[in-house]
């Protein structure tokens, strides 16, 4: 299926890359990627669901296409959910079933603070907060990684950006499924194709969103009053016990469900399950919109 791309400035001048897929007169899927997502992360479920949907999205502020703002407190979770509804606009979009991935859902709960009249429903996947993705990759001075990362020569900011340049052989992708960042049921393949999108990433910009996401919780929200379907890997190293949840456990109308051997890669993992449940719940809790 045919990516279509344009760009659009955001309220701050930023330049926002986004693309689409499938016909404008579909129902609308507003995918709202995590810090590090790219659009071929959604490549197998585009092709399962285009014929029924439209799919928007795009590249986070200072990520892969889209141009970085001038300065960190543009990567705020208020400017990411100001660019969802540029490109919305953009799009010719009034109202969108909105899906996410890992930190993402973080950017969707600002959308639907501030615009609750553009969105239809919900579907996180992977949900996690930048909190916890710090905290796990090594971040925190106390983390694992951070403690590894001391007794090396480098400092972890260079192993960060040095880490997308090493192309993973299978002993590489064995220890990433043993993690739980990825699982059994994805390919070498597939898994290079996703590197490749990662060799392309500016991991700086990477951390700095993460942090200043992080920095931003607590905060309060609204409750969230539309359908709203959580999907988690149960070997998901980013999940946490609460990570996503704060979305979660303020809706009322809401649905869970745990795939058992998926990683922190479900859209590429497990496509064609997460889009047979995405089309129950289409037809059982948003029938307008299927």
């Amino acid at each position: 299926m045919q990516v279509r791309r344009d760009s659009v400035r955001s309220g701050d001048g930023t330049r926002i890359d986004w693309w689409q897929t499938g016909e404008a007169d579909k129902p609308a899927i507003l995918i709202i990627n995590g810090a590090g997502g790219s659009e071929s992360l959604w490549s197998e479920l585009r092709e399962e669901l285009g014929d029924a949907f439209r799919f928007v999205s795009w590249d986070l502020r200072g990520l892969y296409r889209s141009a970085p703002p001038e300065r960190d407190e543009a990567l705020s979770l208020y400017h990411h959910a100001e660019d969802a509804i540029m490109v919305m606009d953009a799009a010719d979009v009034e109202r969108a079933f909105i899906l996410t991935w890992s930190t993402g859902v973080e950017i969707a709960s600002e959308l639907y603070a501030w615009n609750a009249d553009r969105c239809a429903g919900i579907c996180a996947v992977n949900p996690t907060t930048a909190a916890i993705v710090l905290r796990q990759l090594g971040d925190a001075d106390d983390s694992p990684l951070a403690w590894f990362a001391d007794r090396v020569p480098f400092k972890k900011r260079r192993v960060l950006q040095a880490a997308p340049l090493l192309r993973p052989g299978e002993n590489a992708v064995n220890l990433l499924r043993k993690l739980g960042i990825l699982s059994p049921a994805i390919d070498h393949a597939r898994v290079i194709e996703l590197w490749e999108d990662l060799e392309k990433l500016n991991i700086d910009v990477v951390v700095r969103t993460l942090r200043t996401f992080a920095g931003e919780s607590g905060r309060a929200r609204p409750n969230f009053d539309l359908p709203m379907l959580s999907v988690r890997g149960k070997r998901d190293m980013f999940a946490g016990e609460l990570g996503g949840m704060d979305l979660y456990d303020r809706c009322s109308d809401r649905e869970a469900l745990e795939i058992p051997l998926a990683g922190h890669l479900i859209p590429a993992e497990f496509s064609e399950y997460l889009s047979l449940k995405l089309e129950s719940f289409f037809v059982h809790r948003l029938p307008d919109l299927w």
